[in-house]
């Protein structure tokens, strides 16, 4: 009888097969008695209640939420932190830089830390991040990104893009925000409605409102923002008939976007379809009715802006300075001085730009003009004596460093109005 070799090959490696499959099946050897089963260790540990587990209610942590004020609590914190082993513990080492840049604002200290984390987080990158933009240093917070976050191949989030994306708007970067875009599209954050709203405005910011539009058109899901941002892009660089189309398509306008359409309109002059806007308005703010008025100073329509500021419901320090300048613009310098005698009787505290209009008017006039209400109680008396440094002694601080083209007052208009004044 012929024997089939190759069947009886696959016949032996097929009973090879299942006589190791039994053989796995059975538990390992002990290699003593009382030795406990790997599913005995598995649901020891499981069962296991006195692991600690890591939350604000640590004694640690909670100690660094309350009573951490300076640098040197802070350290005795961080040295706890470090003893007990968790500072490497991503939660500890997340609230520990949070409130240290919340309290401190020490970005300096808080990068320092971050070197020393093993596995840091997005969480803390964006928290540095953001302690670099509020004290005004994006170039900053963008040197961190690319240095300590992506070198270190740490995972952005959805509150990463938008941070990074502000930060290319402040400092004006076109091709870092399109870089950074990139990785949005690569980490798939395209479609996250913040994200989005992020790169609409710093794409208009950089003056590429197509490419904003772009970001605006392929979004499924657009909110008040969005709208906002695409009309504000349009209106700051100058395209009002496009701002006008995105404004007539909104079914749900605020007051930021009947603003912005009024201030695009002042910016170029046309007052009429201004004041149509303005008088369409469903509610006004003090936002609006300055843009107004200062539509009307541009223009030098005194009678016009006046009228507005009177019908003014609730006036600031800016509605009282634009029409100190118009004043001061239109050579009606006994009118500048009356006004700025009203603002610090309705108890308003002027600013640099009240103060050197004043002066401009004071120095202009005929007679000097003596307020009837003391400026010392209104205004720091270091900001007078630095505005009076430079508009009474132009030997020491010429005129023209406020551009202010006219002569100095002599020296007996000196005296009188240092006297009258200080």
């Amino acid at each position: 009888m012929a024997i089939n070799h190759k069947y009886y090959k696959h016949s032996l490696s097929l009973n090879k097969f299942l006589k190791s499959k039994k053989n796995l099946s059975k538990p390992p050897p002990k290699l003593f008695p009382n030795d406990p089963t790997p599913q005995q260790i598995t649901k020891t540990i499981s069962n296991k209640s006195d692991a600690p587990t890591l939350d604000l209610n640590h004694p640690i942590l909670q100690k660094l939420e309350q009573s951490c004020a300076n640098i040197k609590q802070f350290n005795q914190i961080h040295t706890q932190l470090t003893v007990s082993g968790l500072f490497q513990h991503p939660f500890a080492a997340s609230r520990y830089i949070k409130k240290l840049c919340a309290c401190l604002n020490s970005v300096s200290h808080c990068v320092t830390l971050y070197d020393h984390i093993k596995e840091p987080d997005a969480f803390m990158c964006n928290t540095i991040m953001r302690s670099f933009v509020n004290v005004n240093d994006p170039y900053g917070a963008l040197r961190f990104y690319y240095e300590k976050m992506i070198a270190k191949w740490v995972l952005p989030n959805h509150y990463t893009f938008p941070l990074v994306a502000k930060v290319c708007a402040d400092i004006g970067s076109l091709r870092e925000g399109q870089k950074v875009h990139a990785l949005v599209v690569k980490f798939g954050f395209e479609l996250d409605l913040f994200v989005r709203n992020s790169f609409i405005r710093c794409y208009s910011v950089c003056g590429r409102t197509s490419d904003a539009r772009m970001v605006f058109d392929n979004g499924f899901v657009l909110d008040l923002v969005s709208w906002n941002s695409m009309i504000d892009g349009y209106v700051k660089n100058g395209e009002l008939g496009l701002a006008r189309e995105i404004f007539d398509e909104m079914y749900d306008r605020d007051i930021f976007t009947w603003n912005s359409m009024i201030s695009g309109y002042v910016g170029v002059g046309d007052m009429d379809a201004a004041r149509r806007l303005f008088e369409k308005m469903p509610s006004r703010d003090v936002v609006s009715w300055n843009c107004m008025v200062d539509g009307f100073a541009r223009i030098k329509d005194v009678s016009m802006a006046a009228k507005f500021f009177d019908e003014m419901p609730l006036r600031n320090v800016v509605s009282w300075n634009i029409m100190l300048a118009l004043y001061l613009r239109c050579k009606k310098y006994n009118d500048c001085l009356r006004f700025f005698d009203m603002m610090v009787r309705g108890n308003f505290v002027p600013d640099e730009a009240s103060l050197v209009s004043v002066l401009t008017a004071s120095m202009l006039f005929k007679n000097f003009w003596i307020s009837s209400v003391s400026p010392r109680e209104h205004v720091d008396s270091r900001r007078w004596t630095n505005l009076f440094k430079q508009l009474i002694f132009p030997e020491k601080e010429p005129c023209n460093s406020l551009k202010i083209p006219y002569p100095a007052a002599t020296c007996k208009d000196k005296v009188i109005l240092i006297q009258s004044v200080l």
